[in-house]
């Protein structure tokens, strides 16, 4: 019997909430590294902003790239939706923790968005997802 090497693509549902998760560990791991050097007094608390800069970046390119290397398929689409739907998971968090009220998430947004379109236009010119499959031209 023959097997491919070649794994089978995931679904985009599952591969954006496989995405989704990816994000939201990696954004809670990050902030509680910075948090423990916060504790220890390690760094000062004002460097808070660059740790939530850079747990948001982190968590968005980790989980759009693993939503697109799941899915294998439209990297400029899957990636956006990604970013979407890690977004609305913050939001969600925001307004649960803050009482509803929700207030200061446009650089939430920008740093998410761009973020999450990082691997789409690293993966760009590449065909189907990364294969990089060019085509043999014949020449006389």
């Amino acid at each position: 019997m023959v097997h491919s090497k070649m794994k089978q693509a995931m679904s985009v549902p599952v591969g954006v909430a496989l995405g989704a998760a990816c994000s939201l560990v990696i954004t809670m791991v990050i902030c509680g590294i910075f948090a423990k050097l916060i504790d220890g007094e390690v760094i000062s608390p004002n460097s808070m902003d660059y740790g939530g800069t850079a747990a948001l970046l982190c968590g968005s390119i980790s989980g759009a790239w693993l939503t697109l290397r799941k899915t294998r398929q439209k990297p400029l689409l899957i990636c956006t939706l990604a970013g979407v739907v890690y977004f609305l998971i913050l939001l969600a968090l925001h307004a649960i923790l803050s009482a509803g009220e929700i207030r200061g998430v446009g650089v939430t947004a920008i740093l998410v968005a761009s973020g999450s379109i990082v691997p789409a236009l690293l993966n760009s010119g590449k065909g189907t997802a990364g294969k990089g499959i060019h085509k043999k031209h014949r020449y006389r």
